[in-house]
């Protein structure tokens, strides 16, 4: 049962062979290792073809630089195997993670096995998440409510292997910078019939100081999760997952509203740009929207100025938490 690790690379040379290594040691051996390198202009090309030499089911395949979905794609042109993984180039493996999915997926018979993860952080610490320990045997319908609503297990790509009969004529959306990941999870989800989950760390993301999401202009960032957001809800229009899909998309437009409010000296039109936005956001009013919500967000449209400089406060003092939420 071979598992096509698909990696696309672009200027990873300080955390590449750690990466690769990672999975060239895997305890679970039955792998084909595709390595997209997508236009690298520092020593990541060096270090593939040094490491393809050590170990002949690693393959790299050269292209011009298109981005992260692109590569993707391209690595699920040419996948062979029955399961598919895709792995970011600066993060690591467990050694037995795939052989702990791949375990997992045959037998509760699932179309896609995943597990819980490692946080590295900047300053050297790490945390687990969610790191409970359970085990979650799902349907799609109960796997997908858990992926929309950002409760239980991460929306992340690089911690699940998939089948790849499941994934016939799916591709990433290479017009999303972000979130895009989430959106093929979504459609993946929305095809399997069992999903099961671990709840034990067994990926390590690694913070990175020059990662797309922390260096992406944040206004453009949240205009794909919306866009991201409009997807999924297109996907489960009618459907009983329809309105986590709305209040999903709601959240996203008061998140760009509040971007637009946190730095409303930065933009001259700012207040035409909220107006615009509230205009979408009451059109897509949902009963099952919380109170909190609700509130939150009338008291930044009513007070922009005040509520502006409460939350840099309150924004101050919080430990943020962007992973996953309990239920």
């Amino acid at each position: 049962m071979k598992i096509s690790v698909i990696i696309p690379v672009y200027n990873s040379e300080q955390y590449l062979e750690k990466c690769l290594l990672s999975i060239m040691n895997q305890t679970y051996s039955d792998l084909e290792i595709l390595c997209i390198n997508d236009g690298s202009t520092d020593r990541s090309g060096e270090i593939l073809s040094v490491l393809a030499q050590q170990d002949s089911r690693l393959q790299v395949i050269t292209q011009e630089n298109s981005g992260v979905s692109v590569a993707r794609n391209r690595g699920l042109e040419l996948a062979t195997g029955e399961w598919v993984s895709f792995i970011d180039s600066d993060d690591e493996l467990e050694q037995d993670m795939y052989e702990a999915l791949t375990s997992l997926a045959l037998q509760y018979d699932a179309d896609i096995a995943h597990c819980g993860y490692r946080r590295m952080c900047l300053d050297g610490t790490h945390k687990d998440v969610m790191g409970t320990g359970n085990l979650l045997i799902q349907t799609s319908a109960e796997a997908s409510e858990c992926l929309i609503k950002g409760i239980c297990f991460s929306g992340g790509l690089w911690n699940k292997i998939f089948q790849r009969a499941l994934l016939s004529g799916l591709r990433f959306d290479p017009t999303l910078t972000i979130n895009e990941d989430v959106l093929f999870n979504v459609q993946a989800f929305k095809r399997a019939q069992t999903i099961v989950f671990w709840d034990i760390p067994k990926y390590h993301y690694f913070e990175r100081t020059q990662s797309t999401c922390i260096c992406t202009n944040e206004i453009i960032q949240r205009q794909n999760i919306i866009r991201a957001a409009d997807k999924m809800l297109s996907i489960y229009e009618s459907d009983t997952l329809e309105g986590a899909c709305i209040d999903r998309l709601l959240n996203n437009l008061i998140g760009l509203y509040r971007c637009y409010v946190l730095h409303l000296n930065e933009f001259s039109n700012w207040k035409s740009e909220c107006d615009l936005l509230h205009r979408q956001i009451r059109s897509r009013e949902y009963k099952g929207q919380s109170k909190r919500s609700k509130l939150n967000y009338r008291f930044m449209r009513c007070l922009p100025h005040l509520y502006r400089f409460i939350y840099r406060i309150y924004n101050h003092i919080r430990t943020p938490n962007w992973d996953v939420r309990s239920r």
